[in-house]
């Protein structure tokens, strides 16, 4: 039974999403295309209210904004920090940014790629240990350690290939809504971060608690919504 419920429930995400992406504007005969947008069957996601911004496809100013904070390369830099920006969807670093790329129907498709660059936990370690060593002396000040770690880790870094992540988000502005394929905390503070750089606007997490009092917190009343408790809808008979 809970094996049955586990597959109804990745159904009906699959479902969901679907419907999210495939609802469209009916555009003329003169202007239809075919088209396809190809997502996840099933997974996990984060849902967002953005409201105040309504965007169309003819608006230059969207693209623009999203070349402006495009993904840009670490390959041959030595940094640690992670690079986060756009991509075109469904690619792994195009910034072809346009109307048929962004926009699927009243849908805006967006994809966050992370590049980070990691050592290994003991490749700094052993290569200082071999500096200091090399040095001669039976005492080397703090200072002088850290200068040896720094360059060491700096020339790492620069011969160290990033770790790639890429995430898919759909947007719809007209009804205010945004899913992001992913329930990473740390993604979300990126991609939070990023889209407030390129939109101006902070996607707002509808949390279960954010969509009740969005619904129903004017009616009820936001005290009588804190006060609510989670109730079980249905119980598993098996053991």
């Amino acid at each position: 039974l809970a094996c049955c419920r586990e597959r109804e429930g990745r159904a009906n995400r699959a479902r969901y999403l679907a419907s999210f992406a495939r609802r469209r504007q009916n555009p003329s005969p003169s202007t239809q295309r075919v088209d396809t947008m190809a997502i996840r069957a099933s997974g996990s996601f984060r849902r967002y209210h953005i409201p105040g911004l309504r965007l169309r496809s003819d608006d230059e100013a969207i693209y623009e904004k999203l070349r402006q904070n495009r993904f840009k390369s670490i390959e041959d830099q030595p940094v640690s920090e992670p690079s986060v920006g756009w991509v075109a969807a469904q690619s792994f670093a195009s910034s072809d940014f346009r109307p048929d790329t962004v926009f699927f129907g009243p849908v805006i498709r967006l994809r966050l790629r992370i590049d980070v660059k990691k050592l290994p936990a003991n490749a700094v370690k052993l290569r200082v240990h071999e500096a200091l060593r090399e040095t001669g002396a039976k005492k080397v000040a703090k200072a002088a350690k850290d200068k040896i770690r720094e360059e060491i880790e700096k020339e790492l870094l620069g011969r160290t290939v990033p770790g790639t992540k890429l995430v898919d988000a759909y947007w719809r502005p007209m009804e205010q809504v945004a899913l992001l394929a992913t329930t990473s905390q740390q993604v979300h503070e990126l991609f939070s971060a990023l889209f407030k750089r390129t939109f101006g606007a902070t996607p707002e997490p509808a949390t279960p608690f954010a969509v009740a009092d969005k619904l129903v917190g004017k009616e009820i009343g936001v005290d009588r919504l804190k006060r609510l408790n989670p109730f079980l809808i249905a119980e598993s008979d098996a053991e």
